[in-house]
This record gives C-alpha cells, structure tokens and sequence, in this order.
C-alpha cells in the first residue's frame, strides 16, 4: 500500500531509530497505541487524526507539512490532492530530501558499485509516485532479479531504502561532497551523464547544449561557481510544475576547467567517435 503519510513517518523515525520496536518502547507512552497499531502506520495504513498527531509530536515534524502529507494519503484524484499541496519552504526540503552526509562505507559501496548512484536517483524520482518492486527494477535497469536484489540489499545497508511487503521506499538522499576525497565518484556520476547525453539524439525541444570560453582571474572562477552553485540549488529545490503523467527525469550538468594546450584539439574530438575510448572504460571501471 503506498500512503505519504507513513513514508514520511518512516522516514524521519528511521533517522534516529533503526527498529521500528526500539522508537515505540520509547514513546509508547505518548503514542498510546499499541506497537502492531504503530508497525501498520509505517506499513502503510491511514491513522485516525488523534493518532496522526501523536506521531507527528513524537517525531518533531513540521505539523502543517505532516497534516497535509495525511490529508492526501486518503484521497486519489491529484484534482483534490493538489488542494493541500502548499510550496515547501527551505525548511521544509529537510522531509523531502532527508538528505544525509556519505560514510565511508557508503562511499566504498558507491566506489565498487557506480550504478547504485543512477539507482537512487531512480528511486528518488519515482518511489514516492508509483509501486516499485525489484522485479520493476530489473526492469527497468535491465538487471536480472538476482542482481536486483543485491543492489536493494546494498541501499538498505546504507539505510537509502527500506522494504514496505515488496514495495521500495525511499528513505533520502545521501550527500557527496564536493571535495578531493570524494573526486573519484563525482566525476564517475559527471561522466557516466556526459556520456549519455552525447549517445542520445539531439532534441530541439528537451535538450540543450552551449559553451563559452573566455580569458578568467581565479576570482571570476570563484564567482562562477558560486553562481552555478545557486543555480543548482534553484533547479533543484524550487516549486517547477511536475506533473505525474507527465514529469520526466531530466539532467541538467555544466562543467570547466582550464585550456592548458589547444595542440590535442583534434585529438580530444576524435575520442568521442571511438568506441571504446578512456573515457568509457573509466566509467565500466
């Protein structure tokens, strides 16, 4: 059963309590449910308002978010959903993105493993609109169910995912820092997308491709970024139109970096029309 409402209360009880059991010992006071009561709610199951409120005290959620979140857990025309669909606030993107800073061990598994990065974006995009089960991954990423499996079984360990029955739940975000320790898998995710944007047919009305080369202080560098950092926080946090039917996922990257020589110029041209170039096997790797 898919409900808004327990995702997000699975969500923000997950953060702080890895069992279910261990966070009602805890509260059950102030919840004032029993705990196969509770379990139903993160499984899925509308609560009573009475009880609605419990929850959202306990965890510390934003009362008006939460409500409304419960408000369209029962309805099933998006017509009436979108009556109580208020603009997040910056405060409020915590409960979307739930977004937390990546482990050591997370970015072990994402070193080993580079495709776990496509798969969460997957899930972020689509986990909250539609029923998500291994079997639609594989699916979808062209995996075996076996493959699949082990895949889910590396985003739960990194606590990105969680089993509701056979259903896929998204927990959040994890954050790669833009840092030199973390550089092998940011430009891994940056080249895996260059690379997939230049296969693809140009299309005049979804794609977009523009450069511009021009003499820079490494104070107009420092502007640059900065700008382009905003830009990407815009594209990502704002209030688009997105429309289930018809949303579709869309990535949007720039890059730079110094000319240090121009004699290679017809060499770096002549890579993207060979098959399997350095720049595809760093990806495969």
């Amino acid at each position: 059963m898919q409900n808004e409402f327990s995702d997000l209360v699975l969500q923000m009880r997950i953060k702080n309590y890895y069992s279910a059991r261990s966070f009602w010992e805890k509260f059950k006071d102030d919840l004032q449910i029993s705990y196969e009561h509770y379990k139903r709610i993160e499984k899925g199951g509308v609560p009573s308002l009475k009880n609605a409120l419990s929850v959202i005290a306990v965890l510390d959620m934003d009362e008006e978010f939460a409500l409304n979140a419960w408000i369209r857990s029962q309805l099933t025309e998006p017509r009436h959903k979108a009556f109580f669909q208020k603009p997040r606030s910056v405060e409020e993107e915590r409960y979307r993105e739930n977004k937390r800073t990546i482990t050591p061990n997370d970015a072990e598994a994402l070193e080993l493993n580079p495709v776990l990065y496509k798969i969460i974006i997957y899930l972020s995009l689509f986990s909250g609109r539609r029923i998500i089960t291994a079997k639609e991954l594989a699916n979808d990423f062209n995996f075996t169910l076996r493959e699949a499996k082990v895949y889910i079984n590396k985003l739960r360990a990194m606590r990105i995912i969680d089993l509701r029955d056979e259903r896929l739940v998204f927990l959040g975000w994890i954050s790669i820092p833009d840092e030199a320790k973390y550089r092998s898998i940011r430009r891994r995710n940056f080249k895996s997308f260059v690379l997939e944007h230049l296969q693809q047919d140009y299309s005049e009305e979804w794609s977009h491709e523009r450069i511009v080369v021009r003499r820079i202080k490494k104070k107009n560098l420092d502007e640059l970024k900065e700008r382009l950092c905003n830009l990407y926080r815009w594209y990502l946090n704002n209030d688009l139109e997105e429309i289930d039917e018809d949303g579709i996922p869309y990535a949007f990257f720039s890059g730079g970096a110094p000319i240090q020589s121009f004699k290679k110029s017809q060499y770096f041209y002549d890579l993207l029309d060979i098959e399997d170039d350095p720049i595809n096997e760093g990806v495969k790797a």
